[in-house]
C-alpha cells in the first residue's frame, strides 16, 4: 500500500473524508467500524469475496449499516448461442485412407448477428433454455445470490451456498435484507427534514470557521498551524544526531523482531515517521500518542516500540542540552572576569585624575593637553561611558596613562 492511499485511508477514518473510492486490493485489511454504506459496483470474481466486502460494512453493532450490489444488466440478459467455429484448411491429408473434403461455406453459422432476449423476471443458470445463454457469465454463487426475489431471502440464499445450518430468526420484524416481507421499505424510509449547516467545532474533522458560514453567511479566518502538540523542534546538527540514531534503531529493531517475517523495513516503520521522531521532542509515549493522533500520521506499532525510540533520544537530548549548559554557564564566568577587570582598571585610572588636575593648573597649555589624553583613555576603558574594549587594549591603555601620571609625579 503506497503512502498516498494509506494517508487517504486515515482520513477517512477520522471523518476528513466522508466517501471512500477504492479497489478490492486496496480496502483489504482495514477495519473500520463505523462505515454505513458500502457499494459494490461491477460484477464479483465469487460469492465469497462479495461477503466479504459486504461484511466492512456495520462493524459496529450500534449502527444501521447497508450493503448495495450493481450488477451490469447484461448478466441478466440473455442470447442465443451463435457457433463460432471455423472449419479447418481443405488441403489437410487423408487420416487412415480417408478423403478429405473442402468445407462448405456456412456464413449464417459463423456470424451470426447476436439479439438480446430480455425476460420478465430474473432466471437462475439451471432454468435457461439450453439454446440461450448469458451475454456476461456470472460465478454461478453471485449468479444465484443476485438473482433472488421474493419470497426468498438473500441470507438464505448465501447460507446454502456456504453450507451453512437453517437460520432461525430470533425477533420477528428484525431488518435482515430487501427480500424479506416482514421487514418493509428497504432501507429503512428515514424521516423528512431539510439539510442544515451544523456549527463548527474543535473535534469535527470536516468543520471548521474557515469552512463554516456564521449566521451572517460569512466564514471565519482560518487559524494557523500550531505545532504545540509535537513540543519542541530539534534543528541543525541536533536533528541529524538524532535522526540517524533512529535509523539505526531501526535497522536494529527490524533484524532483531522481523528479519523472518518476508516483510521490508517500510512496513515496520517508515521513513517519514524517522524523519517526524528525529524532528518532534515528545515528553512520553502518552504526548507521542496524542500527536499522531492529531496529525496526519499513523504508526502502527507505537506501543510496542515507542518507549524505546523515545529513551534512546531522550538520552541525545539530555546530553545536548549538559552541553549548552555548561558552554552557557562558561560564558558568562568570561563575562564575569571581563566585568571584575573593567572595575579594577577603572578605579585605578580615577586616582590618576587628581594630579594630573594639578599638573594642568601649575604647567599650562601642555598640562591640559595630557590631561585631555588620560581622560580619554578612561573613557575608552569603560569606567565613565560603559564602553566595552577588548581586554588588550584595556591594559595598553592603562600603561598609557600610568607612564602619563609617573611623567608628572
Amino acid at each position: 500500500m503506497t503512502s498516498s492511499l494509506r494517508r487517504r485511508i486515515r482520513r477517512f477514518e477520522r471523518g476528513a473524508i466522508k466517501i471512500l473510492v477504492s479497489t478490492a486490493i486496496g480496502s483489504h485489511g482495514q477495519d473500520i467500524p463505523d462505515i454505513s454504506i458500502v457499494i459494490r459496483f461491477g460484477a464479483v470474481d465469487s460469492l465469497e469475496q462479495l461477503k466479504q466486502e459486504m461484511g466492512r460494512a456495520g462493524r459496529d453493532p450500534q449502527i444501521f449499516a447497508q450493503a448495495h450490489f450493481l450488477v451490469e444488466k447484461s448478466c441478466f440478459q440473455a442470447q442465443k448461442k451463435s457457433i463460432r467455429k471455423k472449419q479447418k484448411t481443405t488441403n489437410a491429408a487423408a487420416i487412415d485412407g480417408g478423403e478429405a473434403s473442402a468445407p462448405r461455406d456456412r456464413p449464417e453459422a459463423n456470424d451470426a448477428p447476436v439479439e438480446s432476449i430480455e425476460f420478465p423476471v430474473l432466471l437462475d443458470d439451471d432454468k435457461l433454455p439450453d439454446n440461450l445463454q448469458w451475454r456476461k457469465k456470472l460465478n454461478p454463487g453471485v449468479h444465484h445470490y443476485a438473482a433472488a426475489q421474493d419470497p426468498d431471502c438473500r441470507r438464505d440464499v448465501s447460507d446454502e451456498y456456504f453450507g451453512n445450518p437453517v437460520r432461525e430468526r430470533v425477533l420477528a420484524n428484525a431488518l435482515c435484507c430487501d427480500l424479506c416481507a416482514n421487514d418493509g421499505p428497504f432501507p429503512p424510509k428515514a424521516p423528512e427534514t431539510h439539510p442544515t449547516t451544523p456549527p463548527p467545532h474543535s473535534q469535527s474533522a470536516a468543520s471548521s470557521t474557515a469552512t463554516t458560514p456564521n449566521n451572517n453567511g460569512k466564514r471565519g479566518r482560518r487559524a494557523a498551524a500550531s505545532d504545540t502538540d509535537a513540543g519542541a523542534k530539534r534543528r541543525g546538527g541536533h536533528l541529524t544526531e538524532c535522526k540517524e540514531i533512529v535509523e539505526r534503531w531501526a535497522t536494529e529493531m527490524y533484524e532483531k523482531d522481523w528479519a523472518g517475517s518476508g516483510l521490508t523495513s517500510d512496513v515496520f516503520i517508515t521513513d517519514t515517521m524517522i524523519t517526524y521522531l528525529a524532528h518532534n521532542r515528545f515528553s512520553s509515549l502518552a504526548h507521542l500518542c496524542n500527536s499522531l493522533e492529531r496529525s496526519t500520521r499513523s504508526w502502527g506499532l507505537v506501543e510496542d516500540y515507542g518507549n524505546d525510540i523515545l529513551g534512546r533520544l531522550a538520552r541525545v537530548d539530555q546530553r545536548r542540552d549538559d552541553e549548552r549548559h555548561r558552554q552557557e554557564a562558561e560564558r558568562v564566568q568570561r563575562q564575569l572576569e571581563q566585568q571584575e577587570k573593567r572595575e579594577r582598571l577603572g578605579v585605578k585610572l580615577l586616582h590618576f585624575v587628581p594630579s594630573l588636575a594639578t599638573k594642568q593648573r601649575e604647567g599650562g597649555k601642555e598640562a591640559m593637553t595630557l590631561c585631555t589624553t588620560k581622560i580619554l583613555c578612561m573613557q575608552r576603558v569603560g569606567s565613565l561611558h560603559g564602553k566595552v574594549e577588548p581586554a588588550e587594549n584595556w591594559e595598553e591603555e592603562a600603561r598609557g596613562v600610568q607612564n602619563l601620571n609617573d611623567g608628572y609625579d
